[in-house]
């Protein structure tokens, strides 16, 4: 338990960078290291000093058992949210609509550009919240590094939740996982 703490204190004292959570897909040890290791070099920083990571969680609120995990996990995922923590979120057809539901994406126009957004047409994904319409997601299924690395026969999207202050680097994230390459 020493240990955990330990670790724990040092890794949240490090400023993060990026930070995103895979909600109820795969992810491959190449799809892993590309989404953090690589956006170092990406976005800079020390590995040292500073944090990229990329938490998986599993949310299936409509299960007839779920272990403490999978109970815990949609309230991590508001959690992380609301403190900012988490930058970009990739997610299944389910966890999207679950969290959409929520209102916890922010609308890509906010921090997409119109031509990067162009790029997606016929992709993107309007939600309703608040009797509010608008752009909260992608669907990114479609990209070579997602069919490789992110394991689903579900579609896999993307979104940005609106509680973070580091939506500077959501467009070049999504070119960055436009440009992977085997």
């Amino acid at each position: 338990m020493t240990i955990s703490i330990v670790v724990s204190v040092v890794q949240n004292s490090r400023e993060p960078v990026y930070v995103g959570a895979c909600v109820n897909l795969g992810v491959t040890e190449e799809g892993q290291k590309y989404l953090t290791d690589g956006l170092f070099e990406k976005f800079g920083g020390n590995p040292k000093k500073d944090r990229i990571e990329l938490t998986p969680m599993g949310i299936n609120t409509g299960a007839s058992a779920m272990t403490d995990i999978e109970m815990s996990s949609p309230e991590k995922l508001l959690a992380m949210v609301t403190t900012g923590e988490l930058d970009y979120l990739l997610l299944d057809a389910y966890a999207l609509t679950y969290c959409g539901n929520d209102g916890l994406f922010a609308p890509l126009e906010e921090s997409i550009s119109k031509e990067m957004l162009a790029k997606f047409e016929g992709k993107l994904v309007t939600l309703r919240y608040d009797d509010t319409e608008y752009v909260a997601a992608i669907d990114i299924s479609d990209l070579p590094f997602v069919k490789k690395n992110l394991g689903t026969k579900d579609k896999v999207y993307i979104a940005f939740p609106g509680n973070t202050s580091r939506t500077d680097k959501n467009e070049a994230f999504l070119q960055y996982l436009m440009d992977w390459t085997e």
